[in-house]
């Protein structure tokens, strides 16, 4: 493997690593919300990543909540980075209202693509608005501060 090879692949691990990471954190956002509060989380309940998107009904979405454990989380996750090997990957909730996307800056946006001057970037879309991260600045635990911001700029 040549080093420039080693490098994207290095790349691609971190990133994914941080997805992750912020995936996480919506779900635990989610959690935090209760599930008395389902009918708001067209925002960020989470559908089987592993499946892509799809429609998930409220009776659907109550009983995933109720269910899902980390573990089963972290197993769809593992699955879904596997399956992808790359290219940029968006986290898909009902009605598409929060999306994530990961790549690089630059002339192309996929993981692993060759060339200098490249960066890493991990990009939240909530309620229709962009908010741009590098990931190699990101903290998760600044995401659900950003959720929050975002949701009490949509009722202003």
């Amino acid at each position: 493997m040549h080093l420039e090879e080693e490098i994207d692949a290095e790349n691609e691990r971190q990133l994914k690593a941080v997805a992750r990471s912020w995936l996480m954190q919506l779900w635990w956002y989610a959690q935090d919300l209760g599930a008395n509060k389902l009918s708001e989380l067209d925002i960020i309940v989470l559908s089987r990543i592993a499946e892509g998107p799809r429609v998930v009904s409220f009776e659907e979405r109550k009983k995933m909540t109720e269910s899902w454990t980390v573990g089963t989380l972290r197993e769809d996750l593992h699955l879904t980075f596997e399956k992808i090997h790359g290219v940029i990957y968006k986290s898909l909730i009902p009605k598409g209202l929060v999306q994530i996307e990961l790549g690089f800056q630059g002339t192309g946006r996929e993981l692993g693509t060759k060339g200098s001057g490249k960066r890493k970037f991990i990009e939240l879309t909530a309620f229709g608005k962009k908010m741009l991260t590098w990931a190699d600045k990101v903290a998760g635990e600044n995401l659900k501060e950003n959720i929050q911001k975002l949701r009490e700029g949509k009722k202003q």
